[in-house]
């Protein structure tokens, strides 16, 4: 009888002690704090038909962008100003990386050479064209050693089918480019990459890229 007896206050002690952490898990989820958890207008607005939006870790210089032009706003969206005009057409994103250095993803600038990637000089308001880069940049990310991994895409109505696909990864080290296509597969049916949609750098420092058509890559 003894033995039952001490096996039951035993297993009432360890109810209750999971019970008591079960209370307080309960109460401090139900006390935390959020960052964020609503949405308000910034207190002055860019021009409309935002596409991409980023910001300087270093100044914290917030910079949007449509199509055609990139606006730029110094005071946590309190007043925007338009950037010099970056001298493409079809702009798709924004990058700024982590030492500050503004990137745009375009379909090509203009003039005899067009390139896909042009870069911004904020002390001199100006944007040049990063040389070699390739057409149609829509995806941008920094990897660890420095170098700067771009996704292509286009939406445009060409030949073969499907109309929505890219020519791949590039890597530029500084001062070159080189495609990095292994591994990446065909879409399904058609001798043509997937257009990239977005690229990010995980915690341990792999690129990982969305696709339309490819799935997610790593």
């Amino acid at each position: 009888m003894l033995g039952i007896e001490s096996f039951f206050k035993s297993f009432s002690c360890i109810i209750m002690h999971v019970l008591r952490s079960a209370i307080l898990c309960f109460l401090a989820l139900s006390t935390a704090s959020y960052a964020q958890i609503s949405f308000t207008p910034l207190p002055s607005q860019p021009q409309d038909h935002v596409l991409s939006i980023t910001t300087n870790p270093i100044t914290g210089t917030m910079y949007c962008c449509t199509s055609t032009r990139v606006s730029q706003s110094t005071d946590n969206g309190g007043s925007w100003g338009k950037t010099a005009n970056t001298g493409a057409l079809g702009i798709n994103i924004l990058y700024c990386s982590p030492k500050g250095q503004l990137y745009a993803g375009v379909d090509a600038t203009n003039g005899s050479n067009p390139v896909g990637l042009v870069s911004y000089n904020a002390s001199s308001s100006a944007w040049s064209p990063v040389a070699g880069s390739p057409l149609n940049i829509t995806a941008i990310v920094e990897d660890t050693a420095g170098n700067l991994i771009v996704g292509t895409g286009s939406t445009g109505n060409f030949n073969p089918n499907p109309i929505t696909y890219g020519k791949g990864f590039f890597l530029y080290n500084g001062s070159a480019w080189t495609e990095i296509n292994t591994g990446v597969p065909m879409l399904s049916g058609y001798s043509v990459l997937p257009a990239v949609k977005s690229l990010l750098l995980d915690k341990s420092g792999t690129v990982i890229a969305a696709t339309y058509g490819g799935g997610v890559l790593q």
